[in-house]
């Protein structure tokens, strides 16, 4: 009996979509996109995220809760804050020794936030 022909299927299995799926892969976010400042004051209070990146979120306190926020961002989260109505952010007493750095990326993401570490006047009083 004569051999058999190779049969022509198309293209390889290595060419043919089988590569890995990696759509639940954690990918670094783009550093060039823009902050997402959904909260205006007028709005009422807010909530923020500050991301590792420097990114920055804000958005009515009306439209969803911080954990549900940070699960949109592929990357993790620095602080999570509330925002006054008059754009005032207070700086939690866990993250007083940063207080420089945060007022820092909160303001350059959005001028109309007032990022205040009260922790800082109480440690100013107690040394007078």
């Amino acid at each position: 009996m004569p051999p058999r022909a190779a049969q022509d299927r198309g293209e390889p299995a290595d060419d043919a979509g089988m590569d890995p799926d990696r759509r639940d892969e954690r990918r670094a976010p783009d550093r060039a996109e823009p902050h997402r400042l959904w909260w205006r004051p007028g709005d009422g209070h807010g909530r923020g995220i500050l991301f590792d990146s420097g990114h920055v979120h804000t958005w009515p306190e009306t439209e969803g809760e911080h954990r549900h926020m940070a699960g949109l961002r592929p990357e993790r989260p620095v602080l999570f804050f509330l925002i006054r109505p008059d754009g005032r952010v207070r700086i939690p007493r866990r993250h007083a020794g940063a207080a420089a750095e945060l007022t820092v990326a909160l303001r350059s993401a959005d001028a109309r936030l007032l990022p205040f570490d009260p922790h800082a006047t109480e440690t100013a009083g107690a040394a007078a």
